[in-house]
């Protein structure tokens, strides 16, 4: 009788069985991925189309304002707001351009997807994000500059306070301070931005004003070939414009970056910015200037006229040999004779340790709140504007260049503001 092999299946058999149906599921769970992701991408390309369509119509019978002509780029959750009409899947962020009325670029969100729509083509939806940054700056000129936010959001607000006067080696730099605001459509801000510092030459005996908006006055007799510098101004956000030093106006203040105090003949004024202005180096003259403080301006004790004030640098008059404070939410102290002057502080609403005022007809520090604190409630200006992420460097510090690119020990010259928000 012949004999029946039982042998079954070996073990390297069924690893090789095994093998086979793992690579037949995951090409079948591929395919079908695939096809599903294809459908998605079909379904977002569509809804793209539906979307410009929508943003185009809407052009067509109605008028933005917000802006002086309709070549601008807008967010388009601002777009929505204003009644753009679409059936379907809406985008969940990213950003149009309108040129000559009609929608040219646009880069919209679909959850992880964007999708790059340029002149009726559209690309397909890729990982990644549709960040759009625009900035407005603002640069020295003198007086106030406006800003109206084009559509409801988040905007960085940065500022740079000027340095003060003599030269680039005595003058105290400006600080820095930067934060993020919520304002709606419509909102105004004020712009002042700082002036830096002029100086008295050796060998000429006049006045010299103060850097714009707060810096300290000097004024140098012709003595020695020395040379005395006045203080820088501070740059500030305003919520009520007027001349710089209005009561009102600079109790509105709801950012300000220090400006730095002058120097004196090769002695360094003090940095301005940080909660606290820097104090001035000493030429073991009648005294340097002190820096200002969160309550209260740089106090001069060998005498009281340089001492500073609520956003102004202190000065000695116009008479004598005299250095000026930097300006600032308080201004530091301006020195007579020969010493240079010291800095100004900078404030943050909603940055802790600053100190804000009571009211606009009260300039007095709010109940319970001194310098040093660490209760956040004490820096939130009466108006209820609070800044989120914010930074405050003094002007003795690495702190952002202007273009953002690279670093700057303290801000040396004119001050600078800069806005920007992200769509």
């Amino acid at each position: 009788m012949k004999k029946i092999n039982k042998k079954g299946f070996t073990l390297v058999e069924l690893l090789a069985v095994l093998i086979i149906l793992i690579i037949i599921v995951f090409i079948a769970i591929t395919k079908v991925t695939e096809s599903s992701q294809k459908a998605k991408d079909n379904t977002l390309i569509t809804n793209v189309g539906v979307y410009i369509k929508a943003v185009n119509e809407f052009l067509d019978l109605n008028t933005l304002n917000i802006y002086e002509d309709l070549n601008a780029t807008y967010p388009v959750s601002y777009l929505e707001t204003l009644g753009v009409k679409l059936s379907g899947t809406k985008p969940s962020g990213g950003y149009v351009v309108i040129t000559d009325d009609e929608v040219t670029k646009a880069c919209l969100e679909y959850d992880e997807f964007y999708l790059d729509y340029r002149k009726g083509k559209v690309k397909s939806p890729k990982k990644g994000s549709c960040n759009l940054v625009i900035e407005y700056a603002f640069e020295y000129t003198g007086s106030y500059q406006e800003f109206v936010a084009p559509f409801p959001g988040s905007y960085k607000i940065e500022l740079w306070g000027a340095s003060g006067g003599n030269n680039t080696t005595s003058a105290g730099n400006g600080g820095y301070t930067s934060g993020t605001i919520t304002l709606t459509e419509g909102d105004k801000l004020y712009i002042y931005v700082g002036g830096t510092g002029s100086f008295t030459g050796a060998s000429v005996s006049e006045y010299k004003a103060g850097g714009y908006n707060g810096g300290g006055s000097t004024n140098g007799q012709a003595c020695c070939g020395r040379t005395y510098g006045s203080g820088g101004g501070a740059t500030d956000i305003r919520l009520k414009n007027g001349e710089w030093n209005d009561i009102a106006s600079l109790a509105s203040r709801i950012m300000v970056a220090g400006g730095g105090g002058g120097g004196f003949n090769g002695t360094g004024g003090g940095a301005g910015g940080g909660l606290t202005g820097q104090n001035a180096q000493t030429n073991n003259g009648y005294g340097p200037g002190p820096g200002a403080t969160q309550t209260s301006g740089g106090i001069n004790t060998v005498e009281a006229k340089p001492s500073g004030s609520f956003g102004v640098g202190g000065y000695y008059g116009n008479s004598g040999l005299s250095t000026g404070g930097g300006g600032g939410y308080y201004g530091g102290s301006g020195s007579h004779h020969i010493d240079a002057a010291g800095g100004g502080s900078s404030y943050i609403s909603g940055h802790t340790g600053c100190v804000a005022i009571k009211s606009e007809t009260d300039i007095t520090p709010k109940d319970g709140c001194t310098d040093g604190t660490t209760d956040n409630s004490c820096s939130i200006h009466y108006s209820n504007y609070v800044f989120t992420n914010t930074v405050m460097k003094s002007g003795n510090e690495q702190l952002p260049s202007h273009d953002g690119k690279t670093t700057t020990y303290g801000n040396s010259g004119n001050g600078y503001a800069r806005i920007s928000a992200s769509l």
